[in-house]
This record gives C-alpha cells, structure tokens and sequence, in this order.
C-alpha cells in the first residue's frame, strides 16, 4: 500500500480523525510522525515559536521515513459556531506548507516524497473542503466517487470525536457539580500546546495529582456564548467562549498554557484575564528552557489562592462609568460618555492620529480636516512614549500597537478639555495578522483607564469608511502616493544633493505646500501644483547622477518600516554608508486588498454594483498613481515605478500560494523582485514576534541566491546573477531585522556592517552589467560635480 505520511503537529492535534480516516478510506495507509528530530528544530531559518519549532522536528522526521506522499495543507479556516466574522488559523499554522518545503527543499528533491498541500477553508464546515480534497484524491489516482464517500466517512468521524469530548466534559461537570467542596481546572490554550505531551510539560498530571480535576476547554459545550466580532483567530473564538462559560461558574477556574513569542496570546490573554475581572486564573508560558520546578511551585500557589478566593464573598463597586463610542451608520454618529450626540464633524469631536511616518500621517490629517473633521496629526514617537505604550500593556503585544497606545496615553495625560469627545485612529483589519486585534485592546484600555470622552475610530469598507465620501477617501490615496514617492525623493537627495541641508528645507518647503492643498487652502490643480514642485526639485544642484547612487531596499511590516521612530536609526546608518533606501510604498497593501477582492481570494461576497463600483475605483487609483508619479519622476530624483502585486506574488507562486495573504506574499514576492535587478541589497524589517515578518524571513533567507532568483515564475537569470554567485547557492545581500523600539544590539550592528559590504560589491557587479549591456544612466537635474 502507498503511504501517506501525516506530522503530529499544530492542527493535526484537533483535525487526525478527519485526515486520517479520509486516507484510510481510500486505500492509503497513514504514517503519524512519532519523534521530534532535533536536527529538523536547528534547522528554523527564523525565531519561531515552540509549536512551529516542533513541526520542523516532525516533518525532519517524517521525511526521514520516506513516505510515498506528506499531508501539508494550508488550513485557512476551520469551522466554530456562532461568531460574527471568519475562524481564521495563525500565520505560522497557515504557513506550513510554505516555511518547511523551503527549509527541507534539497531532502524534498532528492527523496521520493510527494508533498500534498490543499488549501483547506471550512468556515463553515468540513464540507466546504470537499472539492479540494477530491482533486487533490483525483490526481493520487483515487476514483472520484471513492474520494468522496471517503471524505464523507472523514467528516462523520470528526463529527463524532468532537461529540465525544463534549460527553467527556459534560461528565467532567455532573461530578463537579455532585461534588461542591471541590473545583475543577480547565486548560486552555491550543490542542498543539496545551494538551500536547510534548509541549505542556506535564501540567495536567501536576494539576491532577493535586487532587483536581482538569478539563480541556475544548470539551466544554460553549457554542452558544458569543465573541468579539474582531476575533478572527479560530482558536481565539474558542478560548475566550469557553472563557465566559468558566467566568460563569463558581466551581470552574482557568489555567492558560502559552508559548513565549505567541503572537496571537499577546492579546488573547490580556482578554482573558480581562473577562475573569477578579477571578482568579494562571499563565504558564512555556518554552524548551522552562525549568520543571517553577512549574510545580506556581501551581501549587495558585491552587491556594484559588481555594482561599472561593471563600471570599465579594460584592462588585456599581457601574457609573460610561465610554464614548461611536455609531457607523449613514451618517456616522458619536455618542459622548453623558450621551450626547455628535456628528462626526461637529466642533466637539477631534480626530487623532498616531505617528505611522511623518509624511503619510501629516498627509492624512490634512486630507481629514479639507472634509471638515478637526484631525490632528502626533508627532513622531519618542521613547517616553513606548514606555507609556509598555505600562498600558503585556509588553508582549507587537511593537506597532505599543507605540501608537503610547503616543495616546501620552496625548491623554495632557488632554485640557475634556468636554470634548476624542476619537483615537487605529489602523484594523481582518486576520490573521495582529492589526486587527489593536482597536479592541486599545478600547479595553480606555475603559480600564476610565477615560471620560474618549474612543476608538477605524475607517472600513464594513463601516462605510465612516461616511467620508468618494471624494475624500481619493483625497487621501492621492496623499499616500505623494507621500511614498517624498519618501524616496527625500532619501535619494541624501546621497546626491550637493548641499543636502539646503535640499531638506527646499524638500520641507514643497511638502508644506502640498499640505495646504490636501487641506483645501490651495486653489491651484493638483496635476499643476505637482508640475511646479517637480520643475523646482530639478533645479536642486547635484553631485552626483541618481541612476548611479547604490539603492537598497527597505521592506517588511508597514508600520515599522515607514515610522522614523519604529525602523530605529536604520535609514540613516545605511545612507551615512553612501546608499538611497527605497522604502516599500503604503500604498502596496491598499493595491493588495484591490488584488484580493479581483481574484476572488476573499471570503466576503460582493454584488454585481459593489464589484463594478470597485473595479471603478481601482482604476482611478491606478490613474492618478500613473499621473502623479509620472510628473514627480520629471524631477529625475525619482524613477517612475507603479505598484505591480500581481507580478509581485506570482513571481513567487512556487513558495507561497496567493491563498496564504496577509504581508507576508508582499514582502517575499517584492524582496526577491528587486534584488539584483532594482536594488543591491535588501533588508526586511518588522516587530519583535510579528509573525508575518518571521515566515518571510524563513523563506528568503533561503532563496535569496542565484537559484532562488532563477525559480521566479517569468524570471531570466541575468549576468549579475552569474558574477556573484557562480555555485547558485550563495546569499544575495539579504539581512532581516526585528525591533522592540530600542537601540539595536551589537549583534544586529556588526550584521549591517557585513551587510553594507556585500551590497556595495553587488552594485559594483550591477553597475558593470549596465555597462556591458548598454544600459546607460541618465538624470534630468542640474548636475555639477
């Protein structure tokens, strides 16, 4: 019989019923993966969690069994009853068939195995897989109709697991409940780490040789509680409706397993803890260096505590405070704490916005206040205000959030009036990334601070973008394109102008022009005042050609890689060294949400008005970016380039299918577009922990060579390609970077250093190309030298 090689790790913990039987039932026999090989763990291309760690051990030992066939899906969604939005996996649960395919590629090619990767979405179902499932059993050499009484049969037996362990748990709760002089715990976390041998140290049998009984969450019939309509994350809806089922009983206490560098936990815990309120719970955070013994004695002292507090009466303060909020209805209404109402334009509603790059903040708030919304803009953030952001926070939450909390907290402290309704402006969205979850812990910290006046605005094409209007919202793409490309100019003007200081004031004094017209003091057209700054840009004296300046590329997380306080002294460090840093322009990600929508990727489904109007604007966007970017290049500091995502993710089809979205595909497709051909050395920068930016890492750190360049879909291995790495397997000039908002350690320093030396060699060999292929450069500035 074939063989179908399945890795005990992340899903397989919750889902084995349905792979295995499937697979069962259609002749094949299934090899469950029964180690973890330390040499697939020392194997991780990036710092990835401990589950993520474990599933390279698995797969590392999976191979090694030479299987015919290895089941790798990618789990988009699997099915939780009664939530509001999508159950969406985690990005490194997703990103399996992606990061271990390109760590093990040589183990891969050169053994019989045959990698299976489906992309599985059951919002809904297990059914709504069924005809992935059976193409991919067609193409096995499986008839059709036995693949699909196969995965009927699979779908039964899951259904009847997750029945079982209801049974289980419903039994779990007759005995508490026959039994008040005790209580029971409830484990929570994931089936992969919480209720996994190998990862949870042995905690259940602690809790129940204490005498306890210990419940996996996953047992309690909680279906009917509801959850947070921004909880994307399956697992999240999970935890925190099991987590109200336990708040409610008085015999049912919680105990959270995690693992240290968790990104999803670094929200989901602070709102677990926030739903207990005085409830007593533990956290146990887990990784390979925990030592045994400190598990026993936290343990041991919050079963303690747990019996003293069951003990306490305790009667709950009353209620008196009421937050602000807003209603997004047609037109958008703030409601203050005393329960006035307001427009949103009203005199007594200010906008706030967080530094997220000066220009594109400043432009924003301009584009704002022109609608008639009192908008203000914050300055770039300080490192006062990341220790506000930290003293708000678990500090485990991602950079991003920690710094925007902080600049609000900090702008709060020295509200004067607070008559006045603040409107506080997150960035969201819907998973699996963290963005999303911002705006909910940020709410829930204006509520346990008990602001008076103060509330959270997001602008989505859920809430109508809060009413602004066509007009506006192109007001403000034409804004970001200006600001991407200022960005760029400014960067470039660095390394050519000839007096850079005089160049900075001239490119401060057209910016300022800029923002008076994205306010509306401005009469002059847009097209025309673009012209004139263009015309005077080209009058700045130059010494030195901008075809001829080395470029690097700065990409990774949005956030990080545009705020000036986020990316550090980076941009500065690599233009000292004599390079233009080319930053990945904001407006990527809003041209990939047009991308998702067109190649029907997203889940949402639009009508045949809300289409074409779509389609409509697209095309509008992709005009006034060909027009403003076509008269700012006419100032010769910058080469016109319009945002391509679909060249851009389908170069790179082969590693990560269009189907695994979120920055990821974005920031590996653009990395390995630009090196050699636009740029001589590419870094990617993000948050300490962010997911996202960690599994790009794992992939380019191995195709960023020759042979990865030569595997894009459409690519032609050029004679730069050639000259620096004859073997193929040599590293193009490639460093990833993770920030926390502090100075950067020796260690990433001594890495620029080598980094700045390898990407001058490459634009060296770049530069000799151009010249033997008849490349020449020309710039339309005055240039004296």
């Amino acid at each position: 019989d074939k063989t179908v090689g399945i890795m005990l790790s992340f899903l397989t913990h919750s889902l084995f019923p349905l792979y295995s039987r499937f697979f069962n039932a259609m002749g094949f026999r299934v090899i469950l993966s029964d180690g973890i090989a330390p040499e697939g763990i020392s194997r991780c291309e990036a710092s990835f969690c401990m589950p993520a760690e474990i599933s390279h051990g698995s797969f590392y030992n999976l191979l090694k069994k030479n299987p015919d066939y290895i089941f790798l899906p990618q789990v988009m969604q699997i099915p939780v009853p009664n939530v509001p939005t999508y159950s969406r996996n985690c990005v490194f649960v997703q990103g399996e068939p992606y990061y271990l395919p390109v760590t093990f590629r040589k183990e891969i090619e050169n053994g019989p195995t045959v990698l299976l990767s489906p992309v599985l979405k059951m919002g809904n179902s297990y059914e709504d897989a069924k005809s992935v499932l059976l193409e991919m059993a067609v193409n096995m050499g499986v008839p059709h109709q036995k693949a699909g009484q196969a995965f009927e049969v699979a779908c039964e037996k899951q259904r009847a697991y997750e029945k079982e362990l209801h049974k289980q748990g419903a039994r779990a709760l007759k005995y508490l409940d026959g039994h008040p002089e005790t209580f029971g715990v409830v484990l929570f976390g994931r089936t992969y780490n919480a209720f996994a041998r190998e990862v949870n140290m042995g905690i259940p049998h602690k809790v129940a040789s204490r005498g306890y009984m210990i419940i996996p969450h996953d047992m309690l019939l909680a279906d009917s509680y509801e959850v947070n309509k921004k909880m994307f994350w399956a697992q999240g809806q999970k935890i925190m409706k099991s987590a109200a089922f336990v708040k409610e009983r008085g015999n049912l206490f919680g105990f959270y397993i995690t693992n240290f560098s968790c990104g999803p936990d670094a929200f989901l815990i602070g709102y677990f803890r926030n739903l207990m309120e005085s409830k007593p719970s533990l956290t146990l955070e887990l990784d390979q260096h925990t030592a045994d013994a400190g598990l026993d004695t936290r343990i041991e002292a919050a079963l303690d505590i747990i019996s003293s507090y069951r003990k306490i009466t305790k009667k709950n303060a009353a209620e008196t405070y009421s937050p602000a909020f807003i209603e997004y209805g047609k037109p958008p209404i703030v409601v203050s704490s005393d329960g006035k109402r307001y427009a949103l334009n009203d005199k007594n509603v200010e906008i706030i916005l967080p530094s997220m790059g000066k220009y594109s903040t400043e432009a924003s708030a301009a584009v704002l206040r022109r609608a008639g919304l009192n908008a203000r803009a914050l300055r770039v953030a300080d490192k006062d205000m990341l220790l506000e952001g930290r003293k708000n926070a678990s500090c485990k939450e991602c950079l991003p959030y920690l710094v925007t909390t902080g600049s609000f907290m900090t702008y709060l402290k020295q509200r004067r009036d607070n008559d006045k309704v603040t409107l506080l402006f997150m960035a969201t969205g819907g998973g699996p990334c963290r963005l999303g979850q911002y705006c909910v812990a940020l709410d829930q910290v204006i509520k346990a601070h008990r602001f008076w006046n103060v509330a959270v605005f997001t602008l989505t094409d859920e809430n109508g973008y809060a009413g602004l209007g066509s007009r506006t919202l192109l007001a403000a793409w034409q804004a970001i394109i200006v600001s991407d490309v200022f960005g760029n100019i400014r960067s470039m003007l660095s390394q050519t102008a000839m007096n850079r200081f005089q160049a900075n004031a001239a490119l401060e004094s057209f910016w300022k022009e800029l923002l008076s017209y994205f306010e509306g003091k401005v009469s002059t057209r847009f097209s025309i005042l673009l012209r004139l700054i263009a015309q005077r840009m080209s009058l700045i004296q130059l010494k030195k050609k901008p075809a001829d300046v080395p470029v690097i590329s700065l990409i990774g997380e949005i956030f990080v890689r545009r705020d000036e306080f986020s990316r550090k002294n980076l941009v500065d460090y690599l233009e000292s060294h004599g390079f233009a840093v080319k930053v990945a322009p904001v407006a990527e990600y809003m041209c990939y949400s047009n991308y998702v929508i067109n190649a029907g990727l997203g889940e949402r489904e639009f009508t045949l008005r809300e289409h074409l109007k779509m389609r409509l604007t697209a095309r509008v966007q992709s005009w006034w970016e060909r027009r403003i970017k076509s008269i700012l290049a006419q100032s010769g500091l910058y080469k016109f380039e319009m945002i391509d995502v679909s060249k851009t993710i389908h170069g790179i089809t082969h590693l990560v299918n269009e189907n695994f979205r979120g920055e990821t595909i974005l920031t590996v497709g653009l990395g390995m577009r630009e090196i050699a051909d636009e740029t001589c050395g590419v870094v990617s920068i993000g948050p300490f922990g962010c997911m996202p930016s960690r599994m790009a890492e794992s992939i380019l750190k191995k195709e960023m060579n020759r042979a990865g360049k030569s595997r894009m879909f459409g690519n032609k291995v050029n004679t730069v390609s050639d000259n620096i790495a004859d073997d193929g397997e040599a590293a193009y000039p490639f460093l990833a970077i993770e920030t926390d908002g502090t100075p950067f350690p020796l260690l990433v320093e001594a890495n620029l250093e080598a980094f700045v030396i390898q990407a001058k060699r490459m634009h060296e060999k770049m530069k000799k190309n151009k010249v033997k292929s008849g490349v020449s450069s020309v710039g339309s500035n005055k240039f004296k030298q």
